[in-house]
């Protein structure tokens, strides 16, 4: 197999118009609200139109003349990443180091869902990306132990067939995630858990 994903992806970028630069226009927001936030990792938008973004110092939410920080209770302090990741209604904040942290909308602070190093009884485990299911009580993690599902209070899962480490995963429907790991490129179906090689480092150039 010939990198067909790469020839689509490439015949995409192509393909989509440029808008000019003249549209963009770019605010400092440690300027605009007097603030100290360095080293953003992750920004997203919700359904209300508020904008997320994620750093080491806490998250903040952002809205027109407005703005929020919201500090995260982390276990355990040194992780380097702290990500977002939203699917609506949820809004869940992760670090590399395998903390993961949900928005309580009521209390409208993050709590603490589960220390993943503390679950495994692996004090190196790596969360690359983490995605929320149709199910919100349900993550797909890519990690340096693999893709893992994760049910919040429940268990925990390495989907098998794949490889050692998964480095990123991303949606491409419903129920069919596409992950890159150690081995390749695959496509996982969330709920047959039919899983289907896309290409591998086997394969030729």
């Amino acid at each position: 197999m010939k990198f067909p994903l790469l020839k689509i992806a490439l015949c995409v970028l192509l393909l989509t118009p440029v808008r000019q630069a003249a549209a963009i226009r770019f605010t400092n927001v440690n300027s605009l609200y007097g603030i100290s936030m360095r080293w953003t990792f992750s920004i997203c938008e919700d359904d209300y139109g508020f904008i997320w973004a994620a750093s080491r110092t806490g998250v903040i939410r952002l809205a027109d003349g407005d703005h929020r920080l919201y500090r995260l209770p982390f276990e355990t302090g040194n992780a380097s990443r702290v990500k977002l990741s939203y699917r609506s209604p949820s809004l869940v904040t992760y670090t590399d180091n395998g903390q993961i942290f949900a928005l309580d909308p009521l209390r409208d602070e993050f709590v603490l869902k589960v220390n993943l190093r503390t679950l495994t009884n692996n004090s190196s485990i790596t969360i690359f990306r983490l995605l929320i299911d149709e199910r919100p009580d349900v993550f797909w993690i890519a990690s340096s132990v693999g893709l893992l599902r994760y049910t919040v209070g429940g268990e925990i899962t390495r989907i098998q067939g794949m490889g050692a480490e998964s480095y990123d995963a991303a949606w491409l429907g419903p129920t069919e995630l596409f992950v890159a790991d150690s081995e390749g490129f695959w496509l996982y179906d969330t709920v047959t858990s039919a899983l289907t090689p896309l290409w591998s480092h086997g394969d030729d150039p």
